[in-house]
């Protein structure tokens, strides 16, 4: 995401690499956010639920884009 933000920062698009170099800091600590948030509501399976809606959404949306 943050690459995709960068690529729009001057209002134009601009095609920017996405490479561990630049953003492997910024994945990681997103990553380490998902897992602190996965171990803190393990209970009740919350991050489990927000990925299958999420997958499940952009199938729907896909197929409403790219119907064969």
């Amino acid at each position: 995401i943050e690459c995709r933000i960068d690529e729009w920062a001057q209002g134009l698009k601009e095609d920017i690499k996405f490479t561990s170099a630049t953003y492997g800091s910024v994945y990681k600590g997103h990553l380490a956010s998902l897992q602190c948030f996965q171990q803190h509501t393990a209970p009740y399976k919350l991050l489990e639920k927000i990925c299958d809606n999420l997958h499940d959404m952009a199938r729907y949306v896909s197929l409403q884009f790219y119907k064969p």
